[in-house]
């Protein structure tokens, strides 16, 4: 099997390079798509990014390129490439070489990420906010908590919760590094001095799940 074939676009790419005193800089971008056998596309995180980072990604500079293919499991992805330059059509993308020789690992088996992420969660039906905690993650949902709130009357009882529809806002910070949303459904919900709730993503969502896996497994093992 070709991996690079099973990368997604939106998934977070890691490069490294050597400077000319043999400094190690480090980069992250966006996998954009590929033209087989030809060259990987690729594009800044930001337009700060791409006006500070673009010299040294020039067209000969040899980079190392880590990055993380969802599947059934995760497969962290090495590889060894020139620089063909950045390339301004609308925006500026990088270039590199279609890799030759790719090193797959296998990096996890076990479908859950203990996490520390704080996240927006919202009942849209039933007009309600919280900012919460997020300690667990996987592909297909993930275990969350909040304190309720003393501004509000009557907070949604258990019994209310479970079965609600609810929207998962994240924030870039240390941990993910970009903004996005997931929706899924409470499969369960417990409250005591805390609301404690497991939530189980919608398909509609697959993709961005995979991404935000992929990512926080990356930090797991330090890629």
């Amino acid at each position: 099997m070709n991996l690079i074939k099973e990368l997604q676009p939106g998934t977070i790419v890691n490069i490294s390079l050597y400077d000319k005193v043999h400094n190690r800089l480090k980069f992250k971008m966006i996998y954009v798509g590929l033209i087989e056998n030809e060259y990987l596309i690729l594009k800044f995180q930001n337009i700060t990014s791409a006006a500070n980072d673009s010299h040294d990604l020039k067209a000969g500079v040899q980079l190392s390129i880590q990055t993380v293919v969802a599947q059934e499991y995760l497969t962290a992805l090495n590889f060894q490439v020139s620089s063909l330059g950045i390339s301004k059509l609308r925006e500026p993308l990088l270039l590199v070489e279609y890799p030759k020789i790719v090193k797959g690992q296998r990096l996890r088996t076990a479908p859950r990420i203990s996490v520390e992420l704080m996240a927006n969660i919202t009942y849209p039906k039933l007009d309600r906010q919280y900012l919460a905690l997020i300690s667990d993650f996987s592909m297909t949902g993930l275990k969350c908590e909040y304190l309720l709130s003393e501004e509000v009357l009557e907070n949604p009882t258990s019994e209310e919760l479970t079965g609600q529809e609810v929207n998962v806002e994240f924030v870039a910070n240390d941990d993910l590094d970009m903004d996005f949303s997931i929706s899924g459904v409470v499969k369960n919900a417990r409250q005591r001095e805390k609301v404690q709730l497991g939530v189980e993503f919608t398909e509609e969502d697959t993709g961005v799940v995979k991404s935000a896996f992929a990512i926080l497994l990356m930090r797991e093992y330090g890629l």
